[in-house]
């Protein structure tokens, strides 16, 4: 039957120029880069060619299943290829229905080159995906190491500034020190000024009080004696109006001891006088020194004020620091655990690389041993080949033969065709098993096709699920790489204003101390100048008065020494009085006596 079938597909194949070996078309399946291009002679059955490109197609497509089972499913395709095989070597003398299968085949061949396009676009696509994989780590890296070096400049200069705050908080100390060691020796200094002011003014109104007690005893002692002495001058000028030469002479020495006497009066009310511009000056000494103080205390009381507001200042300041400490350090933990998450991410998506490409090695051997297959099955089929074109030879030498018998056994064959009437209705049953093994085996293409697409939309649907996955991926990491860059910028600025905001408070602490400073070393000079200046008046006025005591003293002595002188003077006139009295009233009597005579005389003569 199948040398049969063989002579009658030589003899039909000619005529239809599909048995010569130049009718042979090329079938390009291309489902991995180690398959090769394979020729499919045109005398493989239609069933076999289909099965093994669609199983060829499945195993280079399908990304997901098992070893195993594609093992048993290429055993039970390889034992339906061969029943099929069974059934085909059975039906080939029945040549005239392949013309529709080559049309067929024809047909899968362009759906085979359409596969074969989208698998290389596949191949491409997962080819970009590899490259996306790649600047993905290359980028990875790269950032890792700009956030690394960022963040240990972010470290340094958190670290500087923490030394500068350092420095300035113990450069704050020390003048705080500073102040307080001038403020307790400035108080010091006052308390022993206003010590010794008290007891200089003590001292000096105890000595005044004595001095002008003496003075105003010495005065009334001295106008108690002037009124007497007034009174005896009256009664003498009352006396001396007798004696003009000696009244004129006695006058104009007591108008000179009286003038002498109001000189030192206007002396000694000017002495009163400069000694109550003394006390009033002593007296605005002792408001300037106490206004004085009182401005050393609002000073004192307004840098105390500085001194708190700036300590509260840099409290805030540290406050803040450290508020900003805490948030770098959760802003660099949450920031280590988005990276961490984003590194278990990117080992689960190498991990799933590493199984796809583990799943792709064990795809590609099986294809290359399924490639090994099939040109072992070409190089059998060209062997087939090779014989059955040397048979198809042989027939046709015997074909010519039997022409010549043709001719001779036409005359037989119309008497055969009476047996062949005959014969038709095997021939019947045998187009009906025929049409139903035919059926049987469109109905197997197209379960093996409807299997083969709806492989096809899960690897579909599970390359788009992939694609969106990683450009989501892609895009998440995108943009927390981006958020990160934008928080790093805006930590470089908010540290670059605190830097500048610190050295602004540094500068300006630093000024105003400065400025205290130069205002105190001011004030102290100032104040020690003036102290300087009334110290040398006190002292001046001091020696002013000692020598004007001294002088009033001297004064008082020569006023006294006169007025004894005075006082000796009109004892030695009373008495010179009382001679010439005692002389006038000797001479009155005599006179009376010489006018008694006279009268005696002059009545004794009428």
């Amino acid at each position: 039957m199948r040398k049969n079938s063989k002579m009658a597909l030589s003899a039909w194949s000619p005529e239809l120029g599909l048995g010569s070996e130049k009718a042979l078309p090329v079938a390009a399946v291309s489902t991995g880069p180690s398959l090769e291009l394979c020729t499919f002679p045109s005398t493989l059955g239609s069933s076999v060619a289909a099965d093994a490109l669609e199983q060829l197609l499945v195993v280079g497509e399908r990304p997901v299943g098992s070893r195993r089972d594609i093992f048993w499913k290429v055993v039970l395709k390889q034992h339906e290829a061969e029943t099929l095989e069974g059934t085909f070597s059975s039906s080939l003398w029945e040549r005239w229905v392949l013309s529709d299968h080559n049309l067929e085949l024809a047909r899968l061949q362009g759906s085979i080159r359409q596969w074969e396009e989208k698998v290389e676009d596949m191949k491409k696509s997962c080819k970009i995906l590899e490259d996306k994989m790649l600047f993905f780590k290359n980028n990875k890296e790269k950032l890792d190491d700009s956030s690394n070096s960022e963040k240990s400049e972010l470290l340094l200069k958190i670290k500087q500034m923490a030394e500068k705050l350092h420095k300035c908080h113990l450069d704050n100390k020390a003048l705080r020190e500073k102040l307080q060691t001038v403020s307790r020796q400035y108080k010091i200094v006052l308390n022993e000024e206003d010590k010794v002011f008290m007891q200089k003014r003590r001292i000096y109104s105890e000595y005044m009080a004595e001095k002008l007690h003496k003075c105003h005893l010495d005065n009334k002692a001295l106008r108690e004696k002037l009124q007497t002495v007034s009174r005896q001058y009256k009664i003498v000028l009352n006396e001396e109006d007798k004696v003009f030469m000696q009244k004129r002479r006695i006058y104009s020495e007591n108008q000179k001891q009286l003038a002498f006497i109001a000189q030192k009066e206007n002396f000694l009310s000017k002495r009163k006088v400069d000694i109550k511009n003394m006390e009033e000056g002593l007296i605005t000494l002792g408001e300037l020194h106490r206004a004085t103080k009182e401005i050393y205390r609002k000073q004192i009381k307004i840098l105390n004020e500085n001194m708190e507001r700036e300590t509260q200042r840099c409290i805030i300041a540290q406050w803040k620091i450290a508020c900003l400490r805490k948030k770098h350090a959760r802003w660099i933990k949450n920031i280590k655990d988005e990276i961490k998450e984003l590194i278990d991410k990117i080992q689960e998506a190498e991990n799933r690389r590493n199984e796809l490409i583990e799943e792709t090695n064990i795809r590609q051997h099986d294809i290359n041993e399924f490639v090994a297959q099939i040109e072992q099955l070409t190089l059998e089929l060209k062997q087939e080949e090779d014989e059955f074109v040397i048979k198809e030879q042989k027939l046709i030498q015997e074909l010519s033969k039997f022409e010549q018998r043709f001719a001779e056994e036409a005359q037989i064959s119309k008497e055969k065709e009476v047996e062949l009437v005959e014969c038709l209705p095997q021939l019947q049953v045998a187009e009906e098993e025929f049409t139903y093994k035919n059926r049987k085996f469109e109905n197997l293409i197209e379960t093996v096709i409807v299997d083969f697409m709806f492989e096809q939309k899960k690897l579909k649907q599970e390359l788009k699920q992939l694609r969106e996955h990683e450009s989501y991926k892609t895009k998440a990491h995108f943009e927390t790489v981006k958020s990160l860059e934008n928080e790093i910028y805006l930590h470089d600025l908010k540290t670059d204003a605190l830097i500048l905001e610190n050295e602004r408070l540094k500068e300006d602490t630093i000024e105003q101390y400065k400025r205290g400073e130069e205002d105190l070393m001011r004030s102290s000079s100032d104040l020690s100048c003036q102290l300087t200046d009334l110290q040398t008046q006190y002292s001046d006025l001091w020696a002013e008065f000692w020598t004007t005591l001294k002088e009033l003293v001297e004064s008082a002595n020569e006023i006294l020494r006169e007025i004894k002188n005075l006082i000796d003077k009109l004892c030695e006139r009373d008495e010179k009085i009382e001679q010439i009295s005692i002389l006038l009233q000797s001479d009155l009597e005599e006179m009376r006596s010489l006018m008694e005579q006279e009268s005696e005389t002059n009545f004794l003569s009428k």
